[in-house]
């Protein structure tokens, strides 16, 4: 990477540092003469810092006008560049040529989510806190009428800012532009890159890594079309590429644990995840770093997709074309076709990346990734190689995933593949408190291949100061915002939560719940350090009742249409790079603290860009399935245009996990087919606002049956007569007419077995009144959610019962 081209990135993501740092100066030369001191002042840290800070200093938002700024240099090549810097920020917010407006120090920035409409009133909208990333409520709040952040606080967080900035780049080196582009969004992710419009709701970091992307795309464009300063003024020609990846087949592969009887079903689940979310992150490095393009232009990737900008010249896509041919033949072979990878994109011009043409182009990009995950494996298909080599030679088939040859295995041990040894051994090293994931071509103990023709390795390192001396391709912190100095480095927090064991007494009583299946003279030194993780076995019995696990699976519903069609004609890379940002942070931060905190006894499984699964005790899943609910709601701005949907089923703990995974999923599908925004459970599809009557209903229905006087108790009997009715009910909706008397059937015990002789109630009369209103022709829409509460209740009951 040459100086210049280092440079020209920095100059981009440092371009509207003076907006961060600015003190209440609100002019436009003043703004520029704080990028341009910022950058004087840390000169040690560039290679070439008179460049940078002549870029920073000389570009001019929306004007490109012969007597601006960017023209003050007979330099030709300085001047190209200056413009070139110019067109990237412009382009990056979408903002039409030569608007602008003044900046307001202070003002807080808007939630993304607060603007959405897919045909239903957004709501109020609502701004974030000032904080550093991770280290603080990611959560937008009501907004006030002038509200700013405090000015003390705001100097504060500047301050921090620039002594990190010091701490991390002392002098420059490769890639540093990776680094720098992770440090801005942990200290200005919560501050508006635009005052002047009514909709402050694209982060300042987001846009300075859209810039640098676009800035580096146009750079390699010139590099290979030539330098011509009318070509680098022209904004119509199509200098950047937008490409769509998606790795198909993940879910299948997380959840094929074929066999649950071989052990350590939760950390090879733990592994299995963790590799293909690192997969995703490591298939869109190899393809930016064929091209020498940065980090920044990974516009965003999560769940098992990636968007990324590349210079749109023929060679560059030709190059991308080889590198996705090479990965995709990797994938063949390294997962027997069960990942595959599909590409798609579409040129980007000035027109499509303004804010009314880029949701075009992104439905264009999209549909043409869609066509290519119809012909999976097209482009390695057709060699002369063998498509799927297995050859067992005489081995049985691994009895975790039962798809793969065993490697041989002592007496008494489990016959496992490569792939699922490793699944095992990564889930093992996950539940470290300190968890560095670094991608390099040297191979260390216990990292795993990533790819071929140069082989790439992944290392899960616990010590930072490791890091540097494994000559990171990058590093990336799974734990929290921490960054390291000299080496390309980031973080991606990894949803990876497990349910501990909290004292030694619990422990004790559980004999196979340690790994390894540890002595019970080791175990207190296991819960000290850590360690000690509960299995499904011991998740089913924290149970209340029934001894079962509730496997939940959740969606983000309409996230493609909110990406296009949810903004209207405000799409833009910047906006869509905040929100892909911010739908992640909630689902790998804020809902691991929701588990920590609250539901310290549910496993996470999957937590990608926009789904989840959790594995814990069935019924705090479906308490915590709808404090999901009623969290997604209040961290995407209250906005009823984005909600989520559910499924809950419940297991035994020594069910598959490819079957549980597959049948939760179907429940999720009832949910979605259903009008989305629902819970799936218990054979019941309700809507968030039904869960509270079912809940009371549950209630109600539990304390009439093991209340304090025996003699109105409500018998068990009755309990599943109630559940009869409930089906004839349901079965007199779908047109069977023989099932019409479950009313006067209700009617008739209400007034023989539940009244006495003076008409008074012989059960609570709460659950009293609630029965007689069930007998009104009113209440089919109660008859139809009403097998919901009696089965929550009857799982409740079933070990109270036992105990009486």
């Amino acid at each position: 990477m040459s100086p210049e081209y280092s440079s020209v990135m920095c100059a981009a993501l440092l371009h509207d540092i003076c907006r961060f740092l600015s003190e209440g100066c609100a002019g436009s030369e003043t703004l520029q003469k704080i990028s341009e001191t910022f950058v004087s002042e840390n000169a040690a840290s560039f290679t070439n810092p008179s460049l940078v800070q002549f870029l920073v200093s000389r570009h001019s938002r929306g004007d490109m006008s012969e007597g601006n700024h960017s023209n003050s240099t007979q330099d030709a090549r300085r001047r190209m560049l200056a413009h070139l810097v110019a067109a990237a920020v412009d382009l990056a917010e979408g903002k039409p040529v030569g608007e602008s407006g003044s900046y307001q120090y202070l003002m807080p920035m808007d939630s993304v989510f607060s603007q959405v409409d897919l045909g239903t009133e957004p709501g109020d909208t609502r701004r974030h806190k000032l904080s550093v990333l991770f280290n603080g409520d990611l959560y937008p709040q009501p907004a006030g009428s002038d509200e700013l952040y405090d000015e003390r606080e705001y100097q504060e967080h500047c301050n921090r800012f620039v002594t990190e900035f010091q701490h991390l780049f002392s002098s420059p080196y490769e890639h540093m532009a990776d680094t720098l582009t992770y440090l801005l969004q942990k200290y200005l992710w919560c501050v508006p890159s635009d005052t002047a419009r009514s909709a402050r709701d694209i982060s300042l970091a987001e846009h300075m890594k859209v810039s640098a992307a676009l800035a580096a795309c146009f750079f390699r464009y010139h590099e290979s079309c030539g330098w011509n300063e009318s070509a680098v003024r022209d904004r119509m020609t199509p200098r950047a590429y937008l490409l769509c990846g998606d790795l198909s087949g993940i879910q299948n592969f997380i959840y094929g644990i074929a066999n649950v009887g071989t052990g350590g079903v939760a950390k090879r689940l733990r592994g299995r995840s963790f590799r293909i979310s690192m997969l995703t992150d490591a298939v869109a490095l190899r393809i930016l770093r064929a091209l020498d393009l940065p980090l920044a232009c990974k516009i965003m990737s999560a769940g098992g997709q990636f968007y990324l900008l590349i210079p749109n010249t023929e060679a560059d896509r030709n190059k991308a074309s080889d590198t996705i041919r090479n990965i995709s033949d990797w994938l063949l072979k390294a997962f027997s076709g069960e990942i595959a990878l599909s590409t798609g994109g579409c040129g980007l011009a000035g027109d499509n990346l303004s804010q009314r043409g880029f949701g075009n182009a992104l439905l264009q990009a999209r549909n043409g990734l869609a066509l290519r995950k119809q012909r999976k494996f097209a482009d390695v298909l057709g060699t002369d190689q063998a498509i799927l080599p297995l050859d067992y030679h005489g081995r049985q088939a691994c009895a975790v995933c039962n798809r793969r040859p065993a490697d041989l295995a002592p007496d008494g041990e489990v016959a496992e593949c490569e792939d699922c040894r490793t699944d095992r051994e990564l889930g093992q090293q996950l539940v470290s408190e300190r968890a560095w994931l670094v991608l390099s071509e040297q191979q260390a103990k216990g990292s795993v291949q990533l790819f071929e023709s140069p082989a790439w390795f992944a290392t899960l390192v616990t010590d930072p100061e490791r890091v540097a001396s494994m000559s990171p391709i990058a590093a990336f912190n799974l734990r929290g915002s921490e960054l390291l100095p000299g080496v390309p480095s980031g973080y991606q927090l990894h949803a990876g939560y497990v349910p501990r064991w909290r004292n030694t007494e619990d422990l004790a009583t559980q004999p196979d719940s340690l790994p390894d299946k540890a002595d019970l003279k080791d175990r207190p030194q296991a819960v000290a350090s850590g360690q000690a993780i509960k299995s499904f076995e011991a998740l089913a019995a924290s149970s209340t009742g029934v001894k079962l696990l509730g496997v939940m699976r959740s969606d983000v519903d309409h996230l493609g249409l909110i990406f296009t069609l949810g903004m209207e004609n405000r799409t833009s890379l910047s906006r869509i790079a905040t929100m892909s940002s911010m739908l992640h942070y909630f689902f790998t931060y804020e809902l691991q603290k929701i588990l920590e905190n609250e539901f310290p006894d549910v496993y996470t499984a999957y937590a990608g860009g926009d789904d989840l699964m959790l594995i814990g005790p069935w019924d705090q899943s479906i308490e915590l399935a709808k404090r999901i609910a009623d969290e997604f709601g209040r961290y995407t701005a209250g906005n009823p245009n984005i909600t989520i949907s559910t499924g809950i089923g419940t297991h035994k703990p020594k069910a598959p996990i490819a079957t549980t995974s597959r049948q939760t999923g179907e429940l999720l599908e009832r949910s979605k087919s259903a009008g989305r925004n629902r819970l799936t459970v218990f054979d019941t599809t309700m809507e968030w606002k039904d869960f509270e009557a079912v809940r009371e209903w549950k209630d109600s229905l539990r304390e009439a049956m093991v209340g304090a006087d025996e003699s109105r108790r409500l018998s068990k009997g009755f309990l599943y007569k109630l559940l009869e009715y409930q089906r004839q009910a349901r079965e007199y909706e779908l047109g069977n007419e023989q099932s019409v008397m479950y009313r006067p059937h209700l009617a008739y015990d209400l007034g023989r077995n539940m009244t006495d002789k003076d008409g008074n109630p012989t059960i609570s009369a709460d659950l009293h009144e609630r029965l007689c209103l069930l007998v009104a022709p009113e209440s089919k829409e109660t008859w139809r959610l009403l097998k919901a509460p009696i089965t929550w209740c009857t799982y409740l009951l079933r070990e109270e019962r036992q105990d009486e």
